[in-house]
């Protein structure tokens, strides 16, 4: 599941999943992944921290709570400092923060960040 509010870097995330043979599901604003999510849980949550509404690291405390037991690839366009927060509060929630891409985000490794999940690690 991506969950970006910016069409285009969603765009990029869902063709990458979806070329390395992910079932990619994308949601621009949290209130409909959490819809989503309540329905299946995901292997792999791609997650933007800076999103209108309700921003990425909101959705991160709703998903400790919810124990979502995905693993999560952090997402900001924002300061390292951004992403540093959403390690802190993951960690401290028990929420599986696998990897962090400062945007714009090399495509080589987010394909490298996914195949460790296509390989059932």
């Amino acid at each position: 599941m991506v969950v970006d509010d910016d069409p285009g870097v969603a765009e990029i995330v869902e063709s990458i999943g979806t070329d390395l043979g992910f079932d990619t599901q994308v949601f621009s604003n949290a209130k409909d992944f959490i819809s989503a999510c309540g329905q299946s849980e995901p292997r792999v949550i791609v997650l933007d921290i800076f999103m209108p509404d309700m921003d990425g690291i909101e959705l991160l405390k709703w998903i400790s709570t919810k124990k979502v037991a995905s693993a999560i690839i952090v997402m900001s366009g924002y300061g390292e400092h951004y992403i540093h927060a959403a390690n802190l509060l993951g960690k401290a929630k028990g929420v599986m923060i696998h990897e962090t891409l400062k945007k714009p985000f090399s495509i080589a490794k987010l394909q490298e960040v996914l195949r460790q999940f296509l390989d059932g690690h």
